[in-house]
């Protein structure tokens, strides 16, 4: 038997699972994923004109990611229990800091004559940041979503220790 054909009866076998621990792999990872992207962004563009805030979330964020994603889950059990929530909010944490760093860093790196003639045209903060910020960095918070994507997808069978379920359940 050749190397293709035990791994398609393992996938046929009723006993492995494997479309069960698939679906709640691709579940876990596409909440965190989406969750990750909302909160990185969103706390990007909110501390990116503020050149303490951004140093702060900066710093923190970086903090959060010396931290190994086993640890932040064990660490915490005792507040929100096993199962998927404490591992979706632990792959979350994950995924933040590039999305954050990058979001912050391209919203920087704007040319402030671009800003300039934005306000010259009339556009609002508002304006300005969805016809012309976002735009101009959107490659940049791509790439930070990138490295999230691959460090949560990396990290999603480690959860299962804990109970999310998924291919570390093997």
């Amino acid at each position: 038997m050749n190397i293709l054909q035990a791994m398609l009866q393992f996938i046929r076998d009723p006993y492995n699972d494997f479309a069960g621990h698939t679906r709640d792999f691709l579940i876990i990872c596409l909440v965190s994923i989406v969750v990750a992207i909302g909160i990185g962004v969103v706390l990007g563009v909110l501390v990116a004109r503020q050149p303490a805030l951004a140093f702060i979330a900066s710093n923190f964020t970086g903090l959060a990611r010396s931290i190994p994603p086993i640890a932040f889950v064990a660490a915490a059990i005792p507040i929100l229990g096993i199962g998927f929530k404490p591992s979706s909010i632990a792959l979350s944490v994950l995924g933040i800091p590039p999305i954050l760093l990058n979001t912050v860093a391209g919203l920087q790196g704007i040319d402030p004559a671009i800003e300039d003639a934005a306000r010259g045209m009339g556009m609002t903060r508002l304006q300005m940041l969805w016809r012309v910020q976002i735009p101009l960095i959107l490659p940049v918070i791509l790439a930070g979503v990138r490295t999230s994507v691959v460090q949560i997808i990396a990290t999603a069978p480690l959860v299962a220790f804990f109970g999310a379920g998924g291919y570390g359940d093997y």
